[in-house]
């Protein structure tokens, strides 16, 4: 099992060289997380979905996010939050501005259209970790115990401001 602290640089270029599946089983990876996040006030896991942070955030992996303190958010800094869809978002912080934070996917080319607030803000991730691939059948694990899924969103298709469940739908109307 993979893990790193996201805001560690020293962790950044280590999960670079590292393959992102191993042979650690989905249910074990959300047990090791959980055990992980009960350790620590605060944090929750989330499960990512999207391709918009890789090669940082893998679809599927798995994040440790921490509350933490808006007022001490940083560039730089993967941050989850929800987005005017009612998603939660996993994304880079970019900018400040008056309002709040701009926020953008590492393969996105443009920033997120909404800005991160103090009041959508659901933490920052502290850890990331990948498991087996093709092992994350959700359906496996009892439904109080499954993790959030917080998307990494792409902002550059027409779809962009589609709800995953409303992107779904669509895509069934011009089948």
């Amino acid at each position: 099992m993979l893990l790193f602290l996201a805001q560690w640089p020293a962790a950044l270029a280590f999960a670079a060289d590292t393959p992102t599946d191993t042979e650690v089983p989905f249910t074990q990876a959300i047990a090791s997380a959980r055990r992980v996040a009960d350790l620590n006030t605060g944090w929750r896991v989330y499960l990512s979905r999207g391709e918009s942070m890789l090669p940082q955030i893998g679809h599927d992996s798995l994040l440790l996010v921490a509350r933490g303190d808006y007022a001490q958010l940083t560039i730089g800094m993967l941050v989850v939050y929800r987005d005017s869809d009612g998603d939660l978002v996993s994304h880079r912080l970019i900018a400040r501005t008056s309002e709040g934070w701009v926020a953008k996917g590492i393969n996105n080319y443009d920033a997120d259209p909404g800005l991160v607030t103090s009041d959508n803000f659901q933490g920052t991730v502290f850890g990331i970790m990948q498991y087996q691939i093709g092992t994350d059948d959700l359906s496996i694990i009892p439904v109080d115990q499954r993790p959030a899924i917080a998307y990494a969103k792409s902002i550059n298709k027409s779809e962009a401001h589609l709800t995953p469940l409303a992107a779904r739908k669509m895509a069934n109307l011009t089948k």
